[in-house]
């Protein structure tokens, strides 16, 4: 078989720093439980009015700022107004979530648990086990957002191995499995998702792009930014996402051709900016991205890459 080798997932893993927890944080502070509160039904109400299906990440952003009063509320000896909280924001999910079709199926199962909870609470009628019971159900939705995280850096490696092999169509399943399971974090702060589970759209770009799925590909290099940002400022090579530069080239030649048979498709327009852009052809690479604003001057992508940040010298491979 083979090695796994070490990806730009981890990479980034290693320059792009996490969130950090504020040094003046103080956990034992109490907050205003309205204030909380409505940060839940603003959670929820976006959500909802999106047409946005519940997700684990949603679920754990809602229960994790309620954490952020039932835990010191708890440790300061109030144990009803703990559980009450708890209750109610388990409430509020199960409600506004009730159609089978309004949950991704993994939100549905935590939803069903925390319908099971409620159901504990009260037959409880006691503070101290109502409240832990609902903890319950809201810590395991944590260790399944935790458990997508690695799965989907994980999917994102085996993904990379695969396009070094030019075994594309594993690859490409493999890459898409990642981008799939990172959408089941959705609904929690970007920064509180592992930089190298959100690289997973970036990852499969690659793949689509040596399938010569043009459109595709840069449509999840929109889909990156939106996780990452900072990412035209990352200093990488392309070519070594292949298994060979020659290889690349070849993926790469076909793109160009496309460009110029179809010069008004500011997708492919974009796309070859974005491959320009990082092989060191920046010159290049600022062309297309002119050229893709021509076409759609709305193009975040290009905007991004023209903005004054892009140029400045990024995190860069750390050598072996």
């Amino acid at each position: 078989m083979f090695c796994r080798a070490v990806g730009v997932a981890t990479i980034l893993a290693l320059v792009i720093p996490a969130h950090a927890v504020r040094a003046d944080d103080d956990p034992d502070a109490v907050p205003d439980a309205q204030a909380v509160r409505q940060q839940i039904d603003t959670l929820l109400k976006e959500f909802h009015d999106a047409r946005k299906r519940a997700t684990p990440g949603m679920i754990q952003q809602a229960v994790a700022l309620s954490i952020t009063f039932g835990a010191p509320s708890w440790n300061h000896g109030d144990h009803g107004a703990c559980a009450r909280f708890y209750r109610q924001t388990a409430e509020s999910l199960v409600a506004s979530f009730s159609d089978k079709s309004a949950a991704t199926p993994s939100a549905r199962s935590a939803l069903d648990d925390l319908q099971f909870a409620l159901d504990r609470a009260r037959a409880y009628g006691d503070d101290d086990r109502a409240a832990w019971s609902l903890r319950y159900a809201f810590d395991k939705n944590e260790l399944g957002c935790e458990l997508a995280a690695q799965k989907t850096q994980s999917m994102i490696s085996l993904g990379e191995q695969y396009l070094k092999r030019s075994q594309l169509q594993e690859s490409e399943d493999a890459l898409r499995t990642a981008v799939s399971t990172l959408a089941d974090l959705e609904g929690q702060p970007v920064d509180s998702i592992p930089v190298a589970a959100r690289y997973a759209p970036m990852a499969l770009a690659n793949t689509l792009f040596a399938e010569e799925q043009f459109d595709d590909a840069a449509a999840q290099i929109l889909k990156g930014l939106q996780y990452i940002p900072e990412w035209p400022s990352v200093t990488i090579d392309l070519r070594q996402a292949n298994g060979s530069p020659e290889e690349y080239q070849t993926y790469l030649t076909a793109l160009e051709a496309k460009a110029r048979t179809d010069p008004k498709n500011a997708s492919v327009q974009f796309l070859l900016g974005y491959q320009y852009w990082f092989t060191g052809r920046h010159a290049d690479a600022m062309d297309c991205f002119h050229q893709t604003l021509k076409l759609d001057p709305n193009h975040l992508g290009a905007q991004l890459f023209l903005s004054p940040d892009a140029g400045k010298p990024g995190p860069t491979k750390p050598k072996a």
